[in-house]
């Protein structure tokens, strides 16, 4: 049985960006705190995707693969091919449109399972997982 993507996620199994990538792409996620938080460039999540995929198709970087909502944060899920440029690109995005100062880019790689990179220069780490 061949599983992709989601369901690999899904069930928590042992997750290889390689696996998945026709282009050598990363598989990652932001996670954006809900709780009292205002966004002011952004009236919701979907205006936050559509402006994340526009700019980084535009520039060849990646794109916007999905997104949820738990009862406290937000996920947008992301395919990206040059991480360095890619996460520069994010987060300048998202500090233009006031995201919250509790916002991550997290990866799925086992490998990568503790890193994450704040988009503000006093977000903390993240929650544990």
């Amino acid at each position: 049985m061949d599983l992709g993507v989601a369901d690999t996620l899904f069930r928590r199994l042992p997750f290889y960006s390689d696996r998945f990538s026709s282009h050598g792409e990363r598989f990652c996620y932001l996670m954006l705190d809900g709780k009292g938080a205002s966004m002011e460039g952004f009236e919701d999540k979907s205006q936050i995707e559509d402006a994340l995929d526009a700019a980084l198709t535009q520039q060849g970087l990646g794109a916007v693969m999905g997104s949820g909502t738990g009862l406290r944060y937000s996920y947008i899920d992301l395919a990206l091919s040059n991480l360095d440029n890619a996460s520069d690109t994010i987060i300048q995005v998202l500090r233009q449109g006031g995201i919250v100062t509790n916002a991550w880019l997290l990866f799925h790689d086992d490998e990568w399972h503790d890193e994450w990179i704040g988009i503000h220069d006093d977000t903390p780490a993240p929650p544990p997982a």
